[in-house]
């Protein structure tokens, strides 16, 4: 008797949901693709206008992952090997107007008094940053403000999930050092100069994520495994089992994997809607003029503008700048003069075209409020004994994603 093969509908075609299908090529399950836009690629994918392609800020994809050994050579040629540089620009706290490199956080040049502290885990990133001195915690709460985020409903770890900053980088002293020591709230809060220069290692498109997924979407086609854009699905629970509703048919695939946005999945469960919280993010593309040798990005901290991150790259020998700011409709201008002074404190001689290339809002969903988490804790718990597969959507990290997710496909091995 020929044994059946498992069938697997994954719902979202990002890394993750495209590195599942890898899984069911490799262990022979029948696997199906349902997206809901046109295009493959999740966040990651490229800003199109007058049918030119830029990457949506800095996104890269990390080698070190199992769906990099598991493409053709095809596909892995379509993107190139990068070590970008980073540096952080920061006058938050009145610092001197300076960039540091091998900052990928905020630093503060000036000495503070540093309370005692007994540990106590903070609930929330407000708890969390009334952890610092006063002169730290009112201007860092401030600052996330313009996210038109509220610090005292999110996570603790909201800050590098999503904020993009881990430590307050204080200049070396023994006090710090040996506090750092002994405590592990201190050494969570506060970081001293490194001694090492740490590089990201990653990958980035020749040509644009589109076409990346684009290739990758062949390939997976090429090994039997169907593609559904523009199709959206309707999650349906019966008894604990889900089922998906297509097209005005319903489906009984034997697993369901869900990568994308659960807030439909959730709501059809138990009735309960997450907060969703997401942020708005302004990103702008300029053409670079000057030579670039290298990817760089800087982490900017600074009250004088809404930048928050540049990104240099080069895609098909063109060389580009895409800035992500706060969504405050800051005149162009004003942002290119802001750039201009970045660029001379990193002592680089490069300029940017007047126009910019594109100018776009994105929604970003990378940060989780505590009733959220606690939602999906108890929803993952009950539909444990289910044919659901739920994905890790409380990491931002695609890398930590791709790591849980492959433990929790081993349910349909």
């Amino acid at each position: 008797m020929i044994k059946k093969k498992k069938k697997l509908f994954i719902v979202g075609s990002g890394i993750t949901g495209l590195s599942a299908a890898l899984i069911a090529i490799k262990k022979n399950i029948s696997a199906e693709i349902f997206e809901t836009g046109p295009i493959a690629g999740g966040i990651i994918k490229d800003t199109i206008v007058n049918d030119q392609n830029y990457l949506t800020g800095c996104q890269y994809l990390s080698k070190n992952s199992f769906w990099y050994d598991h493409v053709p050579k095809k596909i892995k040629n379509l993107l190139k090997e990068t070590k970008v540089i980073y540096s952080t620009y920061c006058d938050l706290f009145n610092n001197k107007n300076k960039c540091l490199d091998n900052y990928p956080d905020l630093f503060l040049d000036k000495k503070i008094k540093i309370k005692s502290l007994k540990y106590k885990k903070p609930n929330s990133l407000m708890d969390r940053c009334l952890l610092y001195p006063t002169p730290i915690s009112k201007i860092l709460l401030n600052w996330i403000k313009r996210f038109d985020l509220k610090s005292n409903k999110l996570m603790q770890d909201s800050n590098r999930n999503g904020l993009m900053f881990s430590r307050i980088f204080l200049k070396k002293n023994l006090e710090i050092t040996n506090l750092k020591k002994k405590s592990k709230i201190f050494d969570d809060l506060y970081g001293t100069p490194r001694l090492k220069k740490n590089n990201l290692e990653g990958l980035l498109p020749k040509y644009g994520y589109n076409k990346f997924f684009g290739e990758f979407l062949k390939y997976l086609e090429k090994n039997k495994i169907k593609i559904h854009l523009k199709t959206p699905v309707i999650p349906i629970w019966k008894k604990n089992k889900i089922s998906l509703k297509i097209r005005g048919k319903i489906f009984k695939p034997n697993y369901v994997l869900w990568t994308g946005n659960p807030v439909s999945l959730i709501k059809n469960y138990n009735s309960q809607m997450l907060d969703s919280v997401n942020f708005k993010i302004r990103i702008l593309t300029f053409k670079v003029i000057g030579n670039i040798k290298e990817d760089f990005y800087v982490q900017v901290f600074t009250k004088k503008s809404s930048i928050l991150r540049l990104f240099f790259y080069i895609k098909d020998k063109k060389k580009y700048c895409s800035v992500e700011c706060f969504n405050e409709k800051e005149d162009i201008k004003k942002i290119k003069k802001m750039i201009n002074k970045i660029l001379f404190s990193l002592k680089i001689k490069i300029s940017l075209e007047d126009k910019q290339k594109s100018d776009i809002i994105q929604k970003r969903y990378s940060l989780l409020s505590v009733k959220d988490y606690k939602i999906l804790k108890n929803f993952k718990k009950r539909v444990s004994r289910s044919n659901l597969i739920p994905s890790p959507w409380e990491y931002s990290s695609s890398q930590k994603k791709l790591m849980l997710l492959k433990s929790s496909m081993k349910r349909v091995i």
